[in-house]
């Protein structure tokens, strides 16, 4: 039951967080609405306020904003009139009710962080497991069970300083503070180029210190200013890491069969509610950023395939033809939908069958 309702909570949120974006926007340069809605289906209960129907539907996942020409110019509901059409609206004012939806998942994500960060912040130490032969390490005297706590005297969060300290500072020597037992000290070493070899005996020859290493989470106090810093620091790692997976799948770089679809992600949040609170929340971030960057994406359908309409239409001076507009979203339409089969395909042979073949 707990599952369950954490992913009415998570996916019906962000979807509706998303939806409350484009709504918030589409006001402030006044916009007709005609319906926003929590929940999609039959209408259970609601008001009026104006012309605009504040309802709530019976099927709790995300909700909707219908908005006074939309989708038919000539469009003019009964108390409305043409200053609220979408349509009528300039390109660039369209372009930011369109983004709003997603940049209220990124605004979502960083509250999380910020109140995570706030109200029970964690630090990471990394875990020494390994120390290569001739490696910085060794030469610096780092031993397994050793804890990395600091680089350079700050703290680490994200569990991936180490590896992007090296990569941007490949010839400069680094600052660590370790934990040793009840020991604290600090020792200097520079990274070197060196060779490893994975287990399918493929090498990668790159500058690095010669350490494996695992996490541990530990207690940390944030102040109320730091930690927007470490939510902002939090929100740019992970659309980071998101768009390169983006790109990896785009490219081919990352197989198909990783793709997962809705059945995942439910087992993904109902697994976090069994964690707690704060992992349900860490995972609610994570998904809200993964729908803005998806939503981002330049396809028709997409918000981020309006965008780019109504920005050739700023750049030229005139709309997208009707033509060329219902091409592009037939086949934009063909490609998520195929998208979302392959994930469904791939969720249900998860799920019965393992990892797909």
């Amino acid at each position: 039951m707990i599952d369950a309702l954490a992913v009415i909570l998570v996916l019906g949120g962000l979807i509706f967080f998303h939806e409350l974006g484009h709504f918030v926007v589409a006001r402030i340069f006044g916009v007709g609405v005609k319906v926003f809605s929590l929940g999609f289906g039959p209408r259970l209960f609601g008001f009026k306020h104006g012309p605009t129907d504040y309802r709530v539907c019976a099927v709790p996942l995300g909700g909707y904003v219908s908005m006074v020409g939309e989708h038919d110019q000539a469009e003019m509901p009964e108390g409305f009139t043409p200053k609220d059409s979408f349509s009528l609206k300039p390109p660039w004012q369209r372009m930011l009710i369109v983004a709003a939806g997603p940049g209220f998942n990124f605004l979502l994500a960083f509250l999380i962080f910020w109140g995570l960060m706030f109200s029970g912040a964690q630090s990471l130490h990394l875990i020494v497991n390994s120390v290569q032969d001739g490696s910085p390490a060794q030469e610096a005297g780092l031993l397994p069970d050793d804890e990395i706590t600091a680089i350079g005297g700050k703290a680490l969060w994200f569990g991936d300083e180490l590896v992007e300290h090296v990569r941007e500072y490949p010839d400069t020597a680094m600052r660590l503070s370790i934990l040793r037992g009840e020991e604290t000290f600090e020792i200097s070493l520079a990274p070197r180029e060196m060779t490893v070899t994975h287990p399918d005996g493929g090498e990668t020859t790159r500058p690095m210190i010669g350490v494996g290493f695992g996490y541990k989470t530990v207690p940390a106090e944030v102040s109320m200013l730091e930690a927007p810093v470490l939510a902002w620091k939090k929100l740019s790692a992970l659309t980071s890491k998101i768009l390169a997976g983006i790109g990896s799948i785009i490219t081919g770089a990352v197989s198909t069969k990783e793709i997962g679809g809705p059945i995942l992600i439910a087992q993904v949040v109902a697994e976090s509610a069994k964690h707690g609170v704060t992992t349900v929340l860490q995972m609610a971030a994570f998904l809200s950023v993964n729908l803005a960057l998806i939503n981002l994406l330049p396809i028709p359908v997409l918000d981020g395939g309006h965008i780019l309409f109504y920005g050739i239409e700023s750049v030229t001076r005139k709309p997208v033809g009707p033509r060329i507009q219902a091409v592009t979203t037939r086949i934009g339409l063909f490609l998520l939908l195929t998208l979302m089969a392959l994930a469904i395909y791939n969720d249900i042979v998860r799920s019965f069958f393992g990892e797909p073949a």
